[in-house]
């Protein structure tokens, strides 16, 4: 193989991967967008249980990367649903995103109240995200608040 297949070879290499973690992300946000909208029709169908469905769009938040939007959203489903082990380790993983640390490990102290005998191998197991590049990368940050 001569310089120049080479090259050729590895710039289409980059190509593919850029193009495949630009899809992975277009993919995201859509889904977030969609996630959006459903919350929202729920609400107007049922708007007493709204503090149950903000939890859904603060997860679309949290999957477009809008990770600042996606905190009030789930301090307020906290207010009706304290116990909610999956939002409590989705806020860990937006204050892990946007370098509070400290409050990272509040919440992750919070997961221990709620569930002692969490780890991140039980969340591996049971995490509903398909995305394996976007588990691992929550999985870091669930490590970098404490949980182990």
């Amino acid at each position: 193989m001569d310089g120049a297949e080479r090259l050729l070879n590895s710039f289409c290499t980059l190509m593919n991967s850029f193009c495949f973690r630009s899809l992975e992300k277009l993919v995201d946000a859509v889904l977030g967008r969609y996630m959006i909208g459903l919350e929202e029709k729920a609400i107007r169908l049922d708007p007493r249980n709204r503090d149950y469905y903000v939890f859904w769009e603060a997860m679309a938040y949290t999957l477009m990367g809008r990770y600042a939007e996606a905190i009030p959203l789930l301090k307020q489903h906290f207010t009706r649903y304290p116990n909610d082990l999956g939002s409590h380790v989705v806020l860990i993983i937006d204050y892990i995103e946007l370098r509070h640390e400290q409050e990272a490990r509040a919440e992750a102290a919070e997961v221990l109240r709620i569930s002692p005998h969490f780890s991140l191998d039980m969340w591996r197991q049971r995490s509903p995200q398909k995305n394996r590049a976007l588990l691992e990368r929550n999985l870091a940050d669930l490590r970098k608040a404490g949980l182990k």
